[in-house]
């Protein structure tokens, strides 16, 4: 008699707790819930839920693929730069030292060409050359 005492209140606490669960979904979905209709809808609120968490989670992988994607070109951009510097420093490197040299070969130049005009021409060597 006990156990049946017991089973009843199990029974009144189940049966309770259903009426408030069917209260609180006919209050979220603004229908009334009928027996048969709790899962459909119980599986309805579960999938509307579930596509919001996985379109909140598509958005956040979105959000870091692009904050990646600028990270990445920053860092290309960095690179050309110093690509470029380094190239306009050996172009400069190399400028000089043409600069350099074209100044050392025009010091012999005008060299020779004092030289040659320190030479005079003698009569016996034009002489010769017939």
């Amino acid at each position: 008699r006990a156990k049946t005492h017991i089973l009843e209140e199990i029974q009144g606490m189940v049966l309770g707790h259903d009426g408030q669960l069917k209260k609180l979904l006919e209050k979220a979905t603004g229908k009334p819930i009928h027996e048969l209709d709790s899962v459909s809808v119980l599986e309805e609120i579960l999938d509307a839920r579930l596509a919001r968490v996985r379109a909140d989670i598509l958005d956040g992988f979105e959000q870091r693929l692009i904050g990646l994607e600028n990270n990445c070109d920053a860092k290309i951009g960095e690179v050309k730069r110093q690509c470029h510097r380094e190239h306009m420093d050996g172009q400069e490197k190399m400028q000089q030292s043409l600069d350099g040299r074209e100044t050392g070969i025009r010091e012999d130049l005008g060299s020779l060409q004092a030289q040659i005009q320190g030479l005079t021409l003698t009569e016996s060597c034009c002489g010769q050359v017939n």
